[in-house]
């Protein structure tokens, strides 16, 4: 005989896993007082009566059949237990172990307790569901009780498929999936995390009679079944954890038994069937839960289709190659009927999807049984103790608040609230907040005149020499009209004018503009035309400013609060926009610096383009710190070489291309005072990581920094750890005076582990983009959780429970 549709789906994913893959297994124990010899009798009363436990498979030219083996009487091991917690032990061990799938694929035993005797039932699924399960139990019971069972043979079944297949019933129920497909044509995971095995586990809960209760009153009270309330709350989860997704499947198990005759036939019957998700954000609960429950009934009464086929159909006719759900959730209520029962069910420790949830609700005791059985690979045991809180909290929350929109639904409990929002950014410390940029470094001058601060092609200058040269200047650029509020272009290489004219431009009250000479003429041209620049620093002109006799520090011009410099970031769309941060941002971006490295003198090349914000560090932390630059203006592999040659540079910021670059290129056992790594712009990779420290020593220190050019360079610190076995590198957690939340796209706070948006507060957020209010508005936005503004990054990551963030991505509308 072939295979029916539902056995199909297990031989295949058999032959894909092997192992306990398609393993069920439970027990079922009654009060009873029957004898061993009695129990065996009715165990092999159970083989003769149901053809189904006597089935076998084979193959033959590569295709699988099955045949059913004559009935003989079979030899039952009877297993004897001092307590429940003894059988226990045993049968999880049981159901892990395989069946030889060319055999036997059921095993009944007998099970001897104190207090309680049963059967202890294990069965391939090939040849068996939850329902068949339930039905030994019942059949067992009448068996006992001297009762005939109804039994029926599982070749009816198997013929009448056959009709079905031939059917109008079948082309309409598979048009029916086919048109849900249409309607989303993607696969959500409730888990990214790549997996390489079959291995899963499971971790169970109950749920008390009080909320029992509640939870029956509400789904009788609304006209819903608790399969489409419980369904609802898991959907609700993965909208909130997966990017407010609206339109996603989630499978269930469906009886597919249409009468009474199949429901009381032992077999291979049940089909798992996508229910397609269609949530709106912006509507109630109940609307949510009613739309979903129609939904269900829908797929209920068009339940016979199986999903192999499905998935077959999609394959074929629609370049479809994957599943259509990454998460299953069942109701399992199938009674045994008879004596009253205790059910306990084993998981066989391996399963396909990456998270079943099970909803037990078999025993008639007043209370549900949560099952989650997961891949070991996609979620430890203490993220699905998380995510069971996280879907009862919104379970809860709906059902005291069923009215209210699914974004605004509590995904965290006040603990975790007060972590993620207080705990994790408590990051407050006094630094000079009231100073502008340039007056850190005439402190500086005044402090150490004679420190050398700029080694150049061109020159080398002490503090003393560069702070003149810059006050000439800007005594030239205020006798050209130059004033406060205004944006100066600075368009020179990387030599010692560069950073004459930087300072120059910030003492007459003026921002500077960083331009590469390199860059396109049209780009260089779009820069000064959008910003209004009042004039440009280039090669042609900067001699000439250079040559005001007035050498003494300007008269104070600006406050804290303006602006210090506008950079200019392409963005993923290429449009070019100018970024605002003020005096206020660069002189907590350098005390927060100071916080992590120290208040040593650091010394630093600059060898990046101008034009982009990691010259920001290069240029103002060890100038406004005591430390030295040293410019480097050639091609990058010489700037590079030049840098490992250098035994004064204390400190290097890069991107990690360029620290593959470096592993490739440069020669080993180079700058010997080499203390610290920068590195940001990227995702950075352990593997770089490790490569340059075993190359170059384990004495540096390599710090992880994110922060995008609106929050003033870093706002995040991380140091690398080479004994770590995560491939990526974090991101760390908040600097000080920092503030950072990970939401959705409805502004709620996401869990630990949780992909969301980075959102960052606090002194480093910049004042906008020029001449661009939409734009502002849009990504600079009021603080929901504190003072002040909040730039939305469009970046992707997660918190870790140690309050430090992994970087994943870009949402897509970036």
């Amino acid at each position: 005989m072939n295979l029916t549709k539902p056995q199909k789906l297990i031989y295949d994913m058999e032959k894909f896993t092997g192992g306990s893959v398609s393993v069920l297994c439970g027990c079922m124990l009654v009060c009873a007082k029957n004898s061993a010899e009695e129990m065996k009798k009715a165990v092999n009363a159970l083989y003769r009566l149901n053809d189904a436990l006597r089935i076998r498979a084979a193959e033959k030219n590569g295709q699988p059949y099955q045949w059913i083996a004559e009935y003989e009487e079979q030899e039952i091991e009877v297993l004897s237990f001092d307590c429940k917690e003894e059988l226990d032990e045993y049968a999880s061990a049981f159901a892990k172990e395989p069946f030889d799938f060319y055999g036997s694929l059921c095993d009944l035993k007998i099970i001897i307790l104190p207090d309680k005797r049963g059967i202890l039932v294990k069965l391939h699924h090939l040849i068996s569901d939850a329902w068949t399960i339930s039905l030994i139990g019942t059949q067992f019971n009448k068996i006992l009780n001297n009762e005939e069972p109804q039994a029926y043979s599982y070749v009816d079944y198997i013929n009448a498929e056959e009709k079905y297949i031939e059917s109008k019933r079948y082309v309409k129920d598979k048009e029916y999936f086919i048109s849900q497909f249409k309607k989303c044509d993607e696969m959500t995971f409730v888990s990214e995390k790549q997996d390489h095995t079959f291995e899963s586990r499971r971790t169970s809960f109950v749920i008390e009679k009080e909320t029992f209760s509640k939870i029956l009153a509400f789904a009788n009270e609304k006209g819903v079944s608790v399969l489409s309330l419980f369904l609802s709350a898991v959907a609700v989860y993965v909208n909130r954890t997966s990017s407010n997704v609206e339109h996603f499947y989630i499978g269930t198990t469906v009886l597919n038994r249409s009468g009474a005759k199949e429901q009381n036939t032992m077999g291979m019957f049940v089909n798992t069937a996508p229910i397609l998700i269609e949530l709106d954000n912006e509507r109630s609960f109940a609307e949510n839960l009613t739309i979903i429950d129609s939904s269900v009934i829908s797929v209920l009464r068009h339940q016979k289709y199986n999903y192999g086929t499905l998935l077959e159909e999609l394959r074929e006719n629609q370049n479809f190659n994957q599943k259509l759900y990454d998460v299953i959730v069942n109701y399992q209520n199938a009674k045994i009927l008879g004596n009253e029962v205790e059910t306990t069910w084993y998981h066989g420790g391996m399963q396909v999807e990456s998270l079943q949830i099970n909803i037990d609700d078999r025993d008639c005791d007043g209370i549900f049984r949560i099952h989650y059985d997961y891949r070991i690979d996609k979620f430890c045991n203490e993220e699905i103790i998380d995510l069971h809180k996280h879907i009862f909290k919104l379970l809860f929350e709906a059902l005291e608040n069923p009215h209210k929109k699914i974004a605004d639904l509590e995904i965290l409990s006040a603990e975790e609230k007060q972590k993620v929002l207080v705990e994790f950014n408590d990051t407050a410390v006094a630094y000079p907040r009231d100073k502008c940029v340039h007056e850190l470094f005439e402190e500086q001058v005044a402090k150490n005149p004679d420190k050398t601060a700029v080694v150049a092609v061109d020159k080398t200058l002490t503090y003393k020499e560069l702070n003149e040269e810059a006050n000439r200047i800007a005594h030239s650029l205020m006798e050209k009209g130059v004033g406060r509020g205004d944006i100066v272009g600075l368009m020179l290489p990387r030599k010692s004018s560069f950073l004459s004219a930087l300072f120059g431009i910030l003492k007459t009250g003026a921002a500077y503009l960083p331009i590469d000479p390199d860059q396109p003429e049209d780009r260089v041209e779009y820069m000064l035309a959008t910003s209004s620049a009042k004039l440009c620093i280039t090669e042609e002109n900067i001699a000439q400013l250079a040559t005001n006799e007035q050498t003494k520090n300007p008269a104070r011009q600006t406050q804290s609060a303006d602006l210090c410099y506008c950079i200019y970031t392409s963005g993923s769309t290429g449009v070019p926009k100018g970024t605002l941060i003020g005096h206020c941002n660069l002189v907590w971006y350098v005390s927060s610096l100071e916080s992590i490295y120290g208040k040593q003198n650091i010394n630093m090349p600059l060898f990046t383009s101008q034009s982009v914000d990691l010259t920001v560090t290069s240029v103002f932390f060890p100038l406004l710190t005591g430390g030295t630059v040293y410019p480097c203006n050639g091609e990058l592999l010489q700037n590079l070489a030049d840098i490992f040659s250098n035994k004064e540079i204390t400190l290097l910021k890069l991107t990690p291309t360029h620290i593959d670059i470096i592993c490739q290129h440069i020669p080993a056992a180079q700058c010997s005072n080499l203390r610290y790594l920068i590195v940001g712009g990227e995702q950075l990779y352990a593997k770089s990581c490790t490569d340059f420290l075993n190359k170059f020593g384990h004495h540096i220190e390599i710090h992880n920094e994110y922060g995008p050019t609106e929050t003033t360079v870093g706002c995040m610190d991380y140091i690398f750890d080479p004994k770590t076995t995560d491939s990526t590198v974090s991101v760390g957690h908040p600097n000080n005076n920092v503030q950072l939340y990970i939401t959705d796209k409805y502004m709620n706070p996401v869990p630990i582990g949780v992909t969301g948006e980075i959102c960052i507060a606090g002194d480093g957020v910049g004042a906008g983009y020029l001449n661009r209010p939409a734009l502002t508005a849009e990504k600079f936005i009021d603080n929901p959780f504190g003072e002040g503004k909040l730039y939305r990054t469009g970046d992707l990551a997660y918190w870790r429970e140690d309050g430090n963030i992994v970087f994943v991505g870009r949402n897509d509308f970036q």
